[in-house]
């Protein structure tokens, strides 16, 4: 089955914690829960239930994706579920990134690689971005059709309105899930999965801060490349706020050399 949508979890091991590591916990832990209701080992080798895991590498000092499971391979998380009884059916890829983000913030090389993972699947299977969620959206999502009996096209609709508020309004907080938690917010979720929608508050988005601090730091010649990088178009909202700021920067500088 095609992919038609992506979930992002985060995990209970620490963000610095070697990858394999994280990976080798996963594996346990997902064999037992969920070999008996019927998933298989991956054709890689892993009982990991995620297409993917980003994570730090200490043999590669960064943060890098690790393949789990191809894509081809229903794992056992909560979004990869048949919906035919409910009127429709979904199969959803899922990558966790490993920390726990409920009680500190995502590194901006996680959320970096995550992000690019993600676009490269994304423009793949051609999704909608209204498809690519955080694990607990698609958890409310299959609570709420279990126990309302209610079409996934009902859900699919408000995913595709932006109406989040409508999903958290009718969850109960007993079987509520903060994942990829707390600390990532579902704004944050969506500028991972498409640049275009990238809020300029989140500093946690390396791609974009890296360059705005060039500027900031007085580096016109690297703004000026940056602004002129069609790659970097997405940010064109704020573009012209900020070439003013250059500009007046330049200006300020060459009075200081003509009062030198």
């Amino acid at each position: 089955m095609k992919p038609t949508g992506l979930s992002i979890h985060h995990s209970v091991t620490p963000y610095d914690l070697d990858i394999l590591k994280s990976i080798n916990s996963f594996n346990n832990s997902h064999k037992t829960r969920f070999q008996n209701q019927g998933m298989k080992i991956s054709k890689l080798g892993n009982w990991c239930a995620y297409q993917a895991v980003s994570g730090w590498s200490d043999k590669h000092k960064k943060y890098i994706i690790i393949t789990t499971r191809e894509d081809s391979e229903q794992g056992w998380t909560d979004s990869n579920w048949d919906a035919n009884s409910h009127g429709g059916s979904i199969y959803n890829l899922s990558i966790c990134m490993c920390g726990n983000f409920d009680t500190t913030n995502p590194p901006k090389g996680l959320l970096k690689v995550t992000s690019e993972w993600i676009i490269k699947k994304k423009l793949e299977y051609s999704m909608e971005i209204s498809m690519i969620q955080g694990h607990r959206i698609w958890y409310i999502i299959q609570e709420l059709m279990n126990k309302q009996r209610t079409p996934i096209t009902t859900y699919l609709k408000l995913l595709k309105s932006e109406n989040l508020k409508n999903l958290y309004r009718q969850h109960e907080p007993s079987w509520f899930k903060t994942c990829p938690g707390k600390n990532i917010s579902d704004a944050l979720i969506k500028s991972l999965a498409d640049p275009a929608y990238i809020n300029m508050r989140l500093k946690n988005l390396s791609l974009v801060w890296e360059k705005l601090e060039a500027f900031r730091a007085g580096d016109l010649k690297h703004f000026d490349e940056w602004e002129q990088s069609k790659k970097d178009s997405f940010i064109r909202p704020d573009q012209h706020r900020l070439k003013h700021n250059a500009d007046e920067l330049r200006r300020r500088r060459s009075n200081e050399k003509y009062e030198m």
